[in-house]
Parts: structure tokens; sequence; C-alpha cells
């Protein structure tokens, strides 16, 4: 069994979204304000960015999950951060990753976290 394995990276500026099989970065992912930029160019200081993995899902919607993400369940009326722990991605919740929606990110949007 095969999965997806991509990346994206928080610059502390913007978020840039990987391709896995050419490792460029897709101009074309749901953020159309991205920049195109080839893996390669980020080689040297990639320490300096905040790397995420796809964590092969897709929320109810089709949209791709990845690490940090806030998740949103309207009836529960519940948020969740995706996490990487102990091998896997969870969030603190009973119900399925693929019963929320993702609400944006973590770093982009952490007002969404605010009660």
């Amino acid at each position: 069994m095969s999965r997806e394995i991509k990346f994206r990276a928080w610059t502390g500026k913007e978020m840039l979204y990987m391709k896995d099989r050419d490792n460029n970065f897709n101009p074309e992912d749901k953020h159309n304000r991205l920049m195109y930029r080839p893996i390669s160019s980020l080689i040297g200081d990639s320490n300096d960015y905040i790397w995420q993995q796809f964590t092969g899902l897709k929320d109810k919607n089709g949209v791709k999950i990845y690490e940090d993400d806030i998740m949103e369940n309207k009836e529960m009326e519940s948020k969740e951060v995706v996490i990487f722990s102990e091998g896997c991605f969870s969030i603190y919740s009973l119900l399925a990753l693929e019963e929320f929606e993702v609400i944006g990110n973590i770093y982009e949007n952490p007002e969404l976290l605010k009660i």
C-alpha cells in the first residue's frame, strides 16, 4: 500500500506547499498566493522553516489534512489541532478526522483557537 507523501513549510511569513514527486512547491494548491519554489532553493536554510506533513487523509470536504491544521466539527461545536505524536497523526477527539473540516492552521490563523 502506498500513500501520498507531501509536505508544506511555514516560513514565518507564508505557507509553502510541496509536491511529492518532483519536489517542487505547488503553485496550484488551494492557496493561489503561494510562491513557486523548487525544494533545492531551501537547502541550507531549511531549518528556518517549520515543516508539516500531509496526514494522507482528507476532511469531509475533500481538503487535504496536514499536521498543525485546525479542524472544526460544527455539530459538536469542537475545534481541534492535528498533531503528530507517538508515530501517528491525531486530534483530541473520539471522532474521526474525516468528520471535521479544515478551517485553517496554527500559523496563519491562530485567532481561530481563541475562545
